[in-house]
């Protein structure tokens, strides 16, 4: 079985901006942004603009966090625009490499109020309670069981009032034929190495997990740690659509679910 984390640290070093892989973020894929660094970190902007909106309509009209986390920040394309709206952004990654280059990237846009740290599932760098949790195309790429942890500890760690956001993919539209190819990868050794020849890859590039979550399980984490109720933000990533699922804990001004 893949081993996930080992993957995206060997990911972080090979190739941290993920340039041999197809995007499917529509953010990424707006055609009216260059295609050079500025246009990269604008996608994360643009993305955060759009959840910001949805957070203060649909969650809190107040949302003005202080200290924020971006868990699978890697070079910080979302982190580094989420620190322009926060006083503070921990930015949380199983790569060390993506870290190294999450700083430089910060040093490069004058971003001053970010750090950048090694995370785990048991979330054990996040010292106090903090104020936005937000994870996004990253769940899908851990065992789902594990990515359930993340969130279950995610939601432990909010101040009253706090609010987490976290993408996952909710279904897979692939043929059968290539959800086995797809398994074959992860478990049958030799079939993953074929796949990256076939794609013109390097033999050893890592494998990429992509796991669709139950929304359910989801809610119900939500529902154990009292939030109000949940707000869905959807984002169609052609195979996997997904939604970007939004709480607030329990202590603030939550409208979830009022209808405006």
């Amino acid at each position: 079985m893949v081993n996930s984390d080992k993957h995206w640290a060997e990911l972080g070093r090979q190739d941290p901006y993920l340039g041999t892989v197809k995007t499917l973020d529509p953010y990424k894929l707006d055609p009216t942004l260059t295609r050079d660094m500025d246009g990269y970190f604008e996608s994360g902007n643009r993305y955060l603009t759009d959840l910001w909106a949805a957070i203060r309509q649909h969650v809190t009209p107040e949302f003005n966090p202080r200290l924020a986390v971006d868990f699978g920040c890697s070079v910080g394309r979302v982190a580094i625009p989420l620190a322009a709206r926060c006083q503070s952004v921990l930015g949380l990654d199983v790569s060390r490499d993506a870290l190294a280059e999450a700083d430089k990237n910060a040093a490069r846009r004058n971003v001053s109020n970010t750090r950048w740290v090694p995370s785990d599932d048991d979330l054990t760098r996040i010292d106090q309670p903090i104020d936005f949790f937000h994870s996004y195309n990253v769940l899908q790429h851990m065992p789902v069981e594990r990515g359930l942890q993340v969130v279950e500890r995610a939601l432990s760690k909010l101040a009253p009032g706090g609010v987490i956001a976290v993408h996952v993919p909710y279904a897979d539209r692939a043929s059968s034929a290539r959800k086995i190819i797809n398994w074959a990868q992860a478990a049958v050794p030799g079939v993953h190495v074929l796949a990256n020849l076939a794609r013109r890859r390097p033999a050893k590039y890592p494998h990429m997990l992509m796991n669709p979550y139950d929304l359910g399980d989801l809610f119900e984490l939500g529902r154990l740690r009292g939030c109000a109720g949940t707000y869905c933000m959807f984002v169609d990533q052609g195979r996997y659509p997904g939604a970007i699922v939004i709480a607030q804990a329990p202590g603030g001004s939550a409208r979830i679910g009022d209808g405006k």
